[in-house]
This record gives structure tokens, C-alpha cells and sequence, in this order.
């Protein structure tokens, strides 16, 4: 039997993701402005029970399921299941119009996407989302395109924000990101001052990556 890759051995990321044909590194930062009307974004916000949430955690090895660190990370997931299909269907289109076609790899599955909730003072101090060991061009998780659709801009602060590379993305309803899940691409979403942030998330996993883990709960592009 083989056993699970590590850290130490991790599976490098698709080719494709590794290196800009301009040489830059930030412009493996995909922007798509108004990918999603505002009237579905805000159907999309209106289809979730503001009373269903829940905080979310970060990755401590000392504890399996992660801890609560506000300092860290503070915001919430909603309840998606009324909207569900909704957000799977435009995150298939997406990996079709959009993401495929851009970084020139086949998405093999779409992790089951999160709702997240920024009230005001939410933020997400800055972190890989894969590699915690910083290892350009490695990960510890079946992630190698990370994806981020804004749903509104009735907020202040709540900039997604680059520090490696001084990329600084302010939200926008509809609006489409995606870059490469390593930890080159350091990011972290600064303070929410006023009203709420709401976005949707998710990782994808590029066909022809070595699988290091069981898939986690997913769907395919």
C-alpha cells in the first residue's frame, strides 16, 4: 500500500499553476468582474438563514477539528442548502468559461463550496491554503486552484489582500477570483469596519495532480 503523501513529499502543483508566461507571479491572480448579475448575487445572499452560521475554525494539529481563533480568523459559514444548487451550477460554469480555459488545466472535482459571512471586525489574518509548512510548489491538500465569488459591496474594509505580492483586491458583487492554492499566493482578508461581507468559496482539484488524500466531500465541474 501506498502511503498518504506528507508534507516532506507532497505532490507538486499542475505545471500550469507553477509559473506565469509574463514572469509575473501576480498575474496568476485571475480577476473576472461581473461574472454573476447583482440581482443573482443578491438572491443568492437572500437564500440564506441568517440564523444558521457557524464560526469557523483554524487547523491546529493538536487538535483534531481545528480551534476557534478569533484573532486569526474570525467569520462564519451560512446554511447553503436551499441555494445549494445554485452555487454548484454557477461554480460548473465558472470551471468552464472562466477558470479552464485561463490557467489551461481540466478540473477533476469542485470541493463542496462555503458560504462565508464577514460581520463587522471579521477578518482572516493571511495564510496558504495549502503547504503550512511554505514550501513553494508543494501542498498538503488536494487543492490546486482556489476560487473566491463576491456577492456584494455593502461593507467597508474586507480587502482581499496579497502582502507577498502587494496585491490588493477590493470586493465587488459578482466578481470572480482565482489563483493558485500555494503558498506562494499568501492572502488574507482584512478587517470588515462597517456592515457585512458575504462570499463564496472553494478549492479545486487539476486532473493530472497526484491524489494524497481520500477526495473530500466534492462534485464534479
Amino acid at each position: 500500500m501506498t502511503a498518504p503523501a506528507t508534507l516532506s513529499h507532497a505532490p507538486l502543483l499542475h505545471p500550469a499553476l507553477v509559473d506565469s508566461s509574463t514572469g509575473s507571479r501576480s498575474d496568476l491572480i485571475r480577476r473576472w468582474p461581473g461574472f454573476l448579475a447583482q440581482d443573482d448575487c443578491e438572491d443568492l445572499i437572500d437564500g440564506v438563514d441568517p440564523t444558521r452560521t457557524w464560526r469557523h475554525r483554524v487547523m491546529d494539529p493538536r487538535q483534531p477539528g481545528g480551534r476557534l481563533d478569533p484573532a486569526i480568523r474570525n467569520a462564519k459559514s451560512a446554511d447553503t442548502s436551499l441555494v445549494r444548487r445554485s452555487i454548484r451550477s454557477l461554480l460548473q460554469r465558472a470551471v468552464h468559461e472562466k477558470i479552464q480555459p485561463s490557467f489551461g488545466v481540466e478540473i477533476e472535482w469542485i470541493e463542496e463550496p462555503q458560504l462565508l459571512v464577514y460581520e463587522t471586525g471579521g477578518h482572516y489574518a493571511p495564510h496558504p491554503d495549502t503547504a503550512q509548512g511554505r514550501m513553494p510548489g508543494l501542498r498538503d491538500a488536494d487543492r490546486d486552484v482556489s476560487v473566491i465569488l463576491y456577492l456584494n459591496d455593502a461593507f467597508e474594509g474586507g480587502t482581499l489582500l496579497f502582502p507577498e505580492l502587494q496585491v490588493e483586491i477590493q470586493p465587488a458583487p459578482g466578481l470572480l477570483v482565482a489563483f493558485p492554492s500555494d503558498p506562494r499566493f499568501l492572502h488574507g482578508a482584512l478587517p470588515v469596519t462597517r456592515g457585512i461581507r458575504f462570499a463564496i468559496v472553494t478549492w479545486m482539484k487539476a486532473t493530472g495532480t497526484v491524489q494524497s488524500a481520500p477526495p473530500p466531500p466534492s462534485f464534479a465541474p
